[in-house]
């Protein structure tokens, strides 16, 4: 019972926490992502996300390398990555 009550945190957490993460994304080519900030993330897009994406955080972005590519073949080579993005909160940076 426990478990399934920290899975249900823990997904609740996620969710919120990726609701939050839908704003304007930006490559390291200056290309803007547009998410729809409207929508909010559905069980199935969660589920989906947790299962293929491998989002790190890194110190001014994310990567979105895919969990089926497996391991990062360009270790510290984030900025000229393809699957590297940044938003507006690591401007300042």
């Amino acid at each position: 019972e426990m478990t399934s009550r920290y899975a249900h945190i823990f997904d609740e957490t996620l969710k919120n926490e990726f609701t939050k993460f839908q704003e304007k994304l930006v490559t390291n080519n200056g290309d803007v992502l547009d998410l729809d900030e409207d929508n909010e993330v559905d069980d199935v897009e969660l589920q989906w996300f947790k299962k293929n994406i491998n989002a790190q955080v890194l110190p001014n972005g994310y990567c979105r390398l895919p969990v089926v590519a497996g391991g990062c073949p360009h270790a510290n080579a984030c900025l000229d990555c393809t699957h590297f993005c940044t938003s507006k909160q690591f401007l300042p940076q």
